[in-house]
C-alpha cells in the first residue's frame, strides 16, 4: 500500500466538503449510509488510500482528514465560495449560516462573512424571517451560455449514477487532460467498503486501468505518444510501454479492461472505454472497489453494465422517426 492508514481519532477539519458528503451521506445528500462499516478514501491526486472507521463519522457535520495540498495554490476565499455553491447544489434547500458552518467545516464567523459577501455580490438571497440563504438566478446564469454543449457529459454522469445504483460500487466518468487522467464525475458506491474519490486531474493516463481505457479511445500513434511521454517524465515509472499497449489493445478488443492493484494497492477497477461518437470525446466509465470484491463480481459487472451503457448512449433517432412517420402518413 502506497498510502498510510490514519489511526482512529485523527480526523481533522477540511474545506473540501465533497469528501464529507461522499462518506457520510447517500448520493442525494439526505441521510447517513452504511453505519458501522469502514470506508476507503482514494486520493487520486497523490495516489494514496486512507481507511476511515465509520464510527468516527457520526454524521454530515463530520469533516474528512486533511489531505496533502496540491502544488497549485488556491485562494481560500475562492475555494470556500465554490464549496458553498456545490453545497447548495447537493442540498437543494435554503441554509442558515450555522448549517453552512457545519457542512463546510469552517468557523462560524467565516461562514457568516462568506454568506454576506455572496449576498452583497448578488449570488445569494436572505430570508429575514428564517435567516436562511438561497442561491439567486444569477448563479444559474453563470452556466447558461453552455447550452447544449455540455449535454454529452450530463448523459455520461446519468449513466454513471445508474451504474453505481446497479452495482453498488463507486462509478466514475474519466477523460483525458493532455496526457493525464481527469476524473470528471464521481457517483459514490453504496456497498460496505465502497471507495471514495474526488474529481480532478490525476496521474498520467498510463498509470491506471481507468487511464488505459481512455487511451483505448485514441488512435495508436497518439496513445503511444502519451505513454512514451509519461515514461520519460517519470523515471521511477512502474510500467513499461509493452504492458500499457497490451492493456490498451485488450480494452479495445473486449470493450472493457479489468485491473487490480495497478495504481493503488487494494483497489480494483473495471473500465469501459466509450466510442468517441457516443461520448463526444475520449471517455471511459469506470466501476471501482476493493480488489477482492471486484474480482469476485467481475463476471456480473461485465454482464450487467454494457447493456446499460449501450442503451443510455445510443444515438437519439427521434428526429428520424418523426420524419419517417410524417412520410408514411
Amino acid at each position: 500500500m502506497h498510502g498510510t492508514k490514519r489511526p482512529p481519532g485523527t480526523l481533522r477539519r477540511s474545506l473540501n466538503r465533497r469528501w464529507t458528503v461522499a462518506i457520510s451521506l447517500d448520493p442525494r445528500g439526505r441521510k447517513p449510509v452504511i453505519p458501522g462499516q469502514d470506508r476507503a478514501i482514494i486520493d487520486i491526486i497523490h495516489e494514496r488510500r486512507f481507511i476511515i472507521p465509520c464510527r468516527r463519522l457520526p454524521g454530515p457535520g463530520t469533516a474528512m482528514p486533511a489531505l496533502p495540498k496540491r502544488s497549485t495554490v488556491i485562494s481560500k476565499s475562492v475555494s470556500r465560495a465554490f464549496a458553498l455553491l456545490e453545497l447548495f447544489r447537493r442540498e437543494q434547500r435554503p441554509l442558515t449560516a450555522s448549517a453552512i458552518e457545519s457542512a463546510l467545516g469552517i468557523p462560524q464567523p467565516s461562514a457568516l462573512v462568506l454568506a454576506r459577501e455572496m449576498l452583497e455580490l448578488g449570488y445569494l438571497s436572505l430570508d429575514p424571517a428564517t435567516r436562511e440563504y438561497s442561491p439567486t438566478a444569477r448563479v444559474a446564469e453563470l452556466g447558461a451560455w453552455l447550452g447544449a454543449s455540455d449535454l454529452p457529459r450530463q448523459r455520461l454522469r446519468r449513466v454513471a449514477d445508474e451504474l453505481a445504483r446497479l452495482t453498488g460500487e463507486t462509478t466514475t466518468v474519466c477523460t483525458a487532460s493532455g496526457r493525464f487522467l481527469e476524473v470528471d464525475y464521481v457517483a459514490p458506491g453504496t456497498l460496505s467498503g465502497s471507495i471514495l474519490m474526488r474529481t480532478g486531474r490525476a496521474a498520467s493516463l498510463a498509470r491506471s486501468g481507468s487511464g488505459r481505457a481512455v487511451l483505448a479511445t485514441f488512435a495508436d500513434d497518439e496513445a503511444r505518444r502519451f505513454i512514451e511521454e509519461a515514461i520519460a517524465a517519470d523515471r521511477q515509472a512502474r510500467f513499461v510501454l509493452a504492458d500499457v499497449q497490451r492493456d490498451v489493445r485488450a480494452a479495445r478488443r473486449n470493450a472493457a479492461l479489468v485491473t487490480t492493484d495497478l495504481m493503488i494497492d487494494g483497489i480494483g477497477a473495471i473500465a469501459f472505454p466509450l466510442p468517441a461518437a457516443a461520448a463526444t470525446g475520449h471517455f471511459a466509465l469506470v466501476v471501482a472497489g476493493p480488489s477482492p470484491r471486484i474480482l469476485q463480481r467481475r463476471a456480473e459487472i461485465l454482464r450487467d453494465c454494457p447493456p446499460v451503457i449501450a442503451r443510455r448512449l445510443a444515438p437519439r433517432a427521434t428526429g428520424a422517426r418523426t420524419t419517417a412517420a410524417r412520410h408514411a402518413s
